[in-house]
């Protein structure tokens, strides 16, 4: 599907005297995708939108993605629609996965506070009050113009007037037919019609699409300025953990893994291109498969680079699998995610965690002798498990800060138990709740810190007590293990968020001096007011030169 020739001639002009000279326009899009990783400090190009957009240009569509949508003001906004949006452009789509609330209240010389949840019916980080200009200003441009949200915050139950359709789960085949439906009648598939008039098109395994065979191309427009990127291996998890909500789990070994020759091609490719030598893992489980790892080992020693990644372990397999662990650094493994959760061996068979808490414990000590500081371990935990109490959540804290838990970084957060009807993906525990010693407290309008909304205003997240403890008692002690880590001299800056700093090509900030560093004396404050504002004007410049570059091409 070639792009339309548009010809845009002065009013009081004879035809016949400017035909020769007439400028084509060509920077039409059919599509045009808005993503973003909110954040004041960090951010790499979130996979999801770039892939739709992928695999509409494979079938002829023109399609652009914009990255750090948060950062756009409204004048901004309104610029790039004056230059992108015009009657070619059949979808603007808003892939809100890692959407946050950026109405928040900042202090001068202070790090901006943590952002919240959206709204569970918003599509813009702005607020509705922008929103609802901004979409206005798009249906002015062209009242034709469908808009779609995507990501995990899409849900059947949309309600927003500003949204005509819903794409739910995986995309890349919605997407394809959503397009040829508004670009030539084609029957939308696999679509319902919600009580709030959304479409919900819901094909959330898109079964059809051959992930094993697939390809990737990131365009220059794409990247602009990044220097990290994700590389997608693999999909789904061969684990079925009983809080995880991931789509896919329980898969077969080395199910859903792509290809080594596509694997091998986008390295390649993105090097000699783009200078991109570290990646964000998209795989929920890298371990899973000693094959696999050997596969994409033979495909990293031909490179003419060692490339880093970050991703997700499971400990447990590296306990059981020592052969691995050097297989993985060959690899270029720098930063390692694990799931530990709990260190409670009763609520760690409860939820598909029981493996050998102690020898689990024995790897990270082997690791950190071996690799201190060329591997980073970062730990994640859940408060609010069945089992576990406040006084053993305090216990683990305190085995981590004595490092008789030895890892670089961590994280505690409160169990959330969706409601779902308000989510794509459930976990057993959301789905199964009460069989696991939780009920709704409906009595209790809870203000949860570092949220925004009361739980019944913002309704996604159910109120839950225990036995034990509650949502909201869960909420405040994550936050104050999480404010003593911070301040300790322990907790070093952990991998994820180190290639997020260092995908922005800070010049002081490296992906191993960033994680190698202590959290307390990590310069957020320099960031936030100088690199961070350098690097987002660097990108909105080098965007718009590219665009207006494609904008008229001969007269």
């Amino acid at each position: 599907m070639a792009p339309t020739a548009w010809v845009r001639i002065p009013s009081d002009t004879p035809v016949i005297n400017v035909l020769p000279k007439i400028p084509i326009i060509i920077n039409m899009y059919d599509a045009i995708f808005f993503t973003d990783e909110t954040d004041n400090i960090a951010s790499i190009p979130p996979i999801g939108a770039y892939k739709c957009a992928h695999v509409l240009r494979k079938v002829g569509y023109r399609c652009l993605v914009v990255n750090h949508f948060s950062s756009f003001d409204s004048n901004e906004l309104k610029k790039l629609a004056d230059l992108v949006i015009n009657a070619q452009t059949k979808l603007i789509a808003f892939s809100t996965t890692f959407f946050k609330n950026i109405e928040v209240d900042k202090i001068d010389g202070k790090s901006t506070p943590r952002y919240s949840e959206m709204p569970v019916n918003e599509i813009f980080p702005h607020g509705k009050e922008t929103e609802n200009n901004i979409i206005g200003y798009f249906k002015n441009l062209n009242s034709n113009v469908k808009i779609l949200v995507g990501g995990s915050k899409a849900h059947p139950n949309f309600n927003n007037k500003n949204v005509n359709y819903a794409c739910i789960g995986y995309s890349e085949v919605s997407i394809v037919n959503l397009m040829n439906h508004l670009a030539t009648g084609e029957k939308l598939r696999n679509t319902t019609k919600n009580l709030w008039g959304c479409f919900i098109i819901d094909d959330r395994l898109a079964k059809d699409y051959d992930f094993v065979n697939s390809d990737f191309v990131w365009l220059p427009e794409d990247i602009v300025n990044h220097t990290s990127l994700p590389l997608e291996v693999a999909r789904g998890c061969i684990f079925q953990c009983k809080f995880c909500s991931y789509p896919m789990n329980g898969k077969q070994n080395l199910d859903f893994v792509r290809s080594e020759k596509h694997l091998a091609y986008e390295l390649q490719k993105n090097y000699e291109e783009h200078g991109i030598q570290t990646y964000l893992l998209v795989d929920d489980t890298f371990n899973d498969h000693e094959a696999k790892l050997q596969r994409l080992h033979g495909i990293i020693k031909k490179l003419p680079f060692q490339p880093k990644f970050w991703g997700y372990h499971r400990l447990d397999l590296l306990a059981t699998r020592p052969q691995t662990i050097d297989l993985l650094y060959d690899i270029g493994v720098r930063s390692m995610f694990f799931g530990i959760e709990t260190l409670n061996p009763v609520s760690a068979k409860l939820i598909g965690k029981g493996y050998n808490i102690s020898k689990q414990i024995q790897t990270l000590e082997y690791l950190r002798k071996k690799y201190d500081k060329d591997l980073s371990l970062h730990g994640s935990f859940i408060a609010g498990l069945p089992e576990d109490t406040e006084e053993s959540n305090l216990k683990t804290f305190e085995a981590i800060m004595k490092q008789d838990v030895p890892l670089h970084s961590w994280i505690f957060n409160a169990l959330r138990i969706y409601r779902q009807d308000l989510t794509t993906y459930s976990s057993d525990i959301v789905r199964n709740y009460k069989s696991y010693g939780y009920y709704e407290d409906e009595a209790t309008d809870t203000v949860v810190p570092h949220v925004q909304y009361a739980i019944k205003e913002f309704d996604k997240i159910m109120n839950w007590k225990n036995k034990n403890t509650s949502y909201e008692r869960v909420s405040k002690l994550s936050n104050f293990i999480m404010k003593e880590s911070f301040q300790s001299d322990k907790l070093h800056i952990n991998g994820q968020f180190a290639i997020a700093v260092s995908s922005m090509n800070h010049p002081k900030y490296s992906f191993d001096s960033v994680r190698n560093t202590l959290f307390k004396d990590f310069d957020f404050h320099d960031i936030e007011v100088n690199e961070r504002i350098r690097f987002l004007e660097q990108y909105k410049t080098k965007l718009f030169e590219i665009l207006n570059k494609n904008l008229i091409t001969a007269d």
